[in-house]
């Protein structure tokens, strides 16, 4: 089940009170697949949110069928009060991962397409390349403005679900071991890819799930990395330990030039969870992570 809460604080008592809340989800039962993934705020107060599911979703009264074939996303819009403005499928065997809001509240979506050489949005079905990870465009009203795959389908591809957005630009995933940026009409400006990697377990990619921006405008990226991994001079060795994964630590300037990176050992492994990253007014990073043994920096 979706459940959103929107909280403010009070400017007399200082406690936290419930401004509204909602939820949603599969009709009729009591879960979804995912349950709410990630959540969007434009300016406006607009809120987005995604579930993942097979059957019909409800909210606030109001059904949405899935497309046939497979597992739907399912892009949910609210009002800053809290009232739902649509449901919107994007089929099928197409998992949620990621949005952010852009440039005049236009929305960025990353969801991946497995099994399938058909994408359906608004009706409409696209012919595409099956087993990747697209970024979808739409506009404040809910039309779509275009869809970008990643460059390579590469093993676990799913599980890479860091979007950001900054300054005009969308960075993501696009390959096993490459961060790409796109412009806002959907084409591709830069790409970072490590220079070797060679893997501690069966696992040969790296997954890139969190993100940040420094108040330089350089950006941040956090992996799950299982093995050493090399750009340029920089090489990193992981210690590798039962029930921890390295987490990659790499910061860029916002063409994606390498300006640094380092592993944190000792981290439970996120699956297919986000990493919580955010970076302060300090310009300290701030991540939220399991700890499975000795936390090593």
């Amino acid at each position: 089940i979706i459940t959103l809460t929107l909280m403010l604080a009070s400017a007399y008592s200082y406690a936290q009170r419930f401004d509204w809340v909602t939820s949603a989800g599969y009709s009729g039962v009591a879960n979804s697949y995912y349950g709410a993934i990630a959540i969007a705020r434009d300016s406006q107060g607009n809120l987005y949110t995604l579930d993942g599911a097979n059957g019909v979703q409800q909210c606030q009264g109001v059904k949405a069928s899935p497309y046939p074939g497979g597992s739907n996303t399912f892009l949910y819009k609210f009002n800053a009060n809290g009232e739902l403005q649509y449901i919107k499928p994007i089929g099928s065997n197409f998992i949620p991962l990621n949005i952010v809001v852009g440039e005049n509240d236009n929305l960025y979506l990353l969801g991946a397409l497995a099994g399938t050489p058909t994408l359906i949005i608004n009706g409409v079905t696209f012919n595409v390349t099956e087993n990747r990870n697209y970024v979808l465009k739409f506009n404040a009203n809910g039309d779509l403005l275009w869809h970008v795959p990643n460059n390579q389908s590469f093993s676990g591809f799913s599980s890479a679900c860091m979007l950001h957005y900054h300054e005009n630009h969308i960075y993501f995933q696009s390959g096993s071991l490459s961060i790409s940026s796109l412009d806002t009409s959907g084409q591709y400006v830069s790409t970072l890819t490590a220079d070797s990697f060679i893997p501690s377990t069966a696992i040969t990619s790296i997954y890139f799930k969190g993100s940040g921006t420094f108040s330089n405008g350089d950006l941040l990226f956090a992996a799950v990395s299982r093995g050493t991994l090399t750009y340029g001079s920089t090489t990193l060795i992981p210690v590798v330990e039962t029930g921890s994964v390295p987490l990659l630590m790499l910061r860029t300037n916002d063409s994606l030039d390498f300006q640094l990176a380092t592993y944190v050992n000792g981290v439970g492994d996120p699956a297919e969870n986000f990493i919580p990253l955010t970076i302060g007014n300090d310009n300290g990073i701030y991540v939220g992570v399991e700890v499975n043994s000795t936390l090593i920096a």
